[in-house]
């Protein structure tokens, strides 16, 4: 018997049966089972409670979809173990005597002991042999920490530890189970100042946010959901008072992470940079989330003063500095109206025609029909209000008809809206497995070689797109990106020879020119040199989202092979793998 934990009261009116395993309470007559009260007092959805309660009774739900693998689950858990096992070694590293720059820097950022313990982090020390040997005597195999990503193989079979000389973040799920790390370089001289752990058989960082496990037990409290961009700005805002944040893994949010930040809240408010940077992503992230709306099922914007990110304000200027952003935080209409409003003046007829058709355009990407129909009647009476006009929009039939048979399909259409199924434009199909993913790998990789100033743009995206159809796109990109950061040149001719001594020729060859159009490697003419630097720029952010869909809708390699490992030496000759800006 006791005070129930879902609203105020001051006589204990809550009890549990033990015996029947069952809950009631005499105030407001609510009652269930436990994995019910699980479900309720920690936001889970019903198979993670259900997960939940049997862990604590000792017991393994088997997992469903396919027939099960004993072995491949073997090795999940004992990667797992290895994560575990790994933390606890960088929690105590970072009390150390060696910790001490990690320990300065954290202090540097604001961070004291208190919150460094609530948010677990460590320090990977520098010669991370004693890493190895340390977990091998805790009994975890060499295997396990491949599997756990933190062991990498090179193509000599020799093994070396993936984070070295870094402050680690664990990144856990939403149960709080540990299933990968973020890292930040110490040494100013690392090539990438963050690293994420590679995808492993417990780690698809595309389905992952940093802090869901305690900002999911948080956002019943606040009443919102802050999606921010980095490991800092969580652990700043949740030390403020704001502890329901999250962010993504260095990446711009996916669809599979928006899908996780509505299982915690309808209308997660994205937290953006102030400047036109900031309005450019937050456009972009509208224009990917108009499809997937639904009832009750949105995202807020709030835009951040220029210059600042909410580490910045909240450290400079105080919690109520952030409150005051994320309360005038636009609803996506608002964000969509306006946008289309500010881009030209409606001063003729055939301006306010063109208005017209790009509202159009923006509904027609709706795929629920009701929401479809509201957002249909409110940009109508917004233009009457407005323009003292009669909005036309067209609303009959399904919203991807009606996107074929209205204009031309732009870059991010082509890749986007065409789904995991239709992952190459018709004229490139040819029956063969993955050829379709095999063609949009190269022309990701072709991309960066042709284009002039694409890779200063997507270096740090370039950095984490994996590679399954064309495993050896990643010594091409490793040398790429090893070039770049020595300021070395990248393109055809100067990469030429490296991938003739590769048989790789054919990734300049391809797509040299409009005129030398070869339809066996090129998906997209954004590859092309003459397409010129922001259509290249949309249609390489557009087929990387559909390769990240397409890679996700697979099983993750099992291991970091010999083909999918980071080169070896220091920690700055390995900077390839999952990054954070």
């Amino acid at each position: 018997k006791g005070l129930f934990p879902f609203h105020d009261e001051k006589t204990p009116a809550f009890h549990v049966d033990e015996t029947k395993g069952l809950y009631h309470c005499f105030g407001c007559k609510a009652s269930g089972t436990a994995v019910n009260f699980v479900m309720q007092i920690e936001n889970l959805p019903f198979m993670d409670a259900v997960r939940k309660v049997a862990a604590q009774a000792g017991m393994e739900v088997p997992r469903t979809g396919g027939r099960p693998n004993p072995a491949r689950e073997r090795r999940r858990r004992q990667a797992r173990e290895a994560l575990e096992a790994a933390q606890g070694i960088f929690e105590a590293e970072l009390l150390a005597p060696g910790g001490s720059t990690a320990r300065k820097y954290l202090a540097s950022r604001g961070i004291r002991g208190v919150e460094a313990k609530a948010f677990r982090l460590g320090y990977a020390p520098r010669h991370g042999s004693g890493l190895v040997k340390r977990l091998r005597a805790a009994g975890v195999s060499p295997e396990a920490q491949i599997d756990a990503g933190l062991l990498v193989r090179d193509d000599q079979n020799r093994s070396y530890p993936f984070f070295r000389d870094r402050v680690m973040f664990p990144i856990a799920d939403r149960l709080g189970e540990i299933v990968a790390f973020g890292a930040r370089a110490l040494d100013p001289k690392a090539q990438a100042k963050y690293l994420n752990s590679r995808e492993t058989l417990v780690f698809e960082k595309g389905r992952t946010l940093y802090n869901l496990h305690q900002a999911r037990q948080a956002v019943r409290a606040a009443g919102a959901l802050y999606v921010v961009e980095g490991y800092m700005d969580v652990i700043a805002l949740s030390t403020r008072g704001f502890k329901a944040a999250v962010a993504p893994l260095g990446t711009a949010l996916t669809s599979e992470q928006i899908r996780v930040a509505w299982q915690l809240h309808d209308e997660p408010v994205l937290c953006m940079d102030g400047d036109d940077a900031g309005r450019a992503a937050a456009v972009r992230a509208m224009e990917n989330v108009l499809p997937m709306l639904g009832p009750g099922r949105s995202l807020r914007f709030a835009f951040l003063p220029a210059g600042e990110d909410p580490d910045s304000l909240v450290r400079d200027r105080g919690a109520d500095a952030f409150r005051e952003v994320v309360a005038d935080a636009l609803p996506l209409v608002d964000l969509a109206w306006q946008t289309e409003f500010a881009r030209e003046s409606l001063d003729t007829p055939e301006r306010k025609v063109h208005f017209q058709e790009r509202l159009n355009r923006l509904v027609q990407e709706i795929e629920d029909r009701a929401v479809r129909d509201a957002y249909h009647e409110e940009f109508a009476r917004r233009y009457q209000e407005t323009c003292q006009g009669t909005l036309e929009i067209r609303s009959s039939g399904d919203a991807p008809a009606r996107r074929r048979a209205g204009r031309p399909e732009s870059f991010r259409e082509r890749f986007a809206a065409r789904g995991p199924d239709r992952l190459v434009s018709e004229r490139h199909q040819d029956g063969q497995p993955n050829q379709g993913a095999a063609r949009r790998e190269r022309s990701i990789v072709q991309a960066v070689i042709n284009v002039p100033g694409l890779l200063d743009r997507v270096e740090e995206k370039f950095a984490e797109v994996p590679f399954r159809a064309v495993p050896d796109l990643d010594v091409v990109r490793t040398e790429l990106l090893n070039r770049h950061a020595h300021s070395d040149p990248v393109d055809p001719s100067s990469v030429r020879p490296w991938l003739e001594s590769r048989g790789m020729a054919e990734l300049v060859d391809a797509g040299a020119s409009s005129s030398r159009w070869d339809s066996r490697h090129v998906v997209e003419p954004f590859v092309l040199p003459d397409s010129g630097l922001d259509a290249a720029l949309a249609g390489w952010e557009a087929a990387v989202e559909v390769q990240l869909a397409w890679v996700h809708r697979n099983d993750p390699p099992p291991s970091a092979t010999a083909s999918q490992a980071v080169p070896s030496g220091p920690d700055n000759e390995i900077p390839w793998s999952q990054s954070q800006p």
